[in-house]
């Protein structure tokens, strides 16, 4: 992980720490050798029924609000893609935005100071 790492920060680019393996290093190595990253909040769809992603999508938001910022992963599943289709719109009424992930670890580099 260490070689990857390192090639990314030579690369000028950013690890996501997608916490999907349990004892995940990413998030800590890429902290001690300086390269950016970013750690999900919330998998969308471990579970693939509807109404079990829509409950992720509550959680996105309601880290968002507490934190200023939320990142949710998924896979390209037909109904992931038809709960955002229909929780998108919504989302932007409520006063969210989608971002790029770099905006995201800016924030979060600017809140540790």
């Amino acid at each position: 992980m260490g070689l990857v790492l390192a090639e990314l920060k030579a690369r000028d680019l950013l690890f996501l720490d997608s916490l999907t393996a349990g004892g995940s290093v990413g998030y800590r190595l890429s902290r001690k050798i300086g390269l950016p990253f970013a750690v999900r909040d919330v998998f969308l769809d471990n579970d693939v029924a509807e109404g079990a992603i829509r409950n992720q999508l509550f959680e996105l938001e309601s880290v968002a609000r507490r934190r200023g910022y939320a990142i949710g992963i998924g896979h390209p599943y037909d109904a992931t893609i038809e709960v955002l289709a229909k929780w998108l719109p919504a989302m932007l009424k409520k006063g969210f935005a989608i971002v790029p992930l770099t905006t995201v670890v800016r924030m979060r580099r600017q809140a540790e100071g």
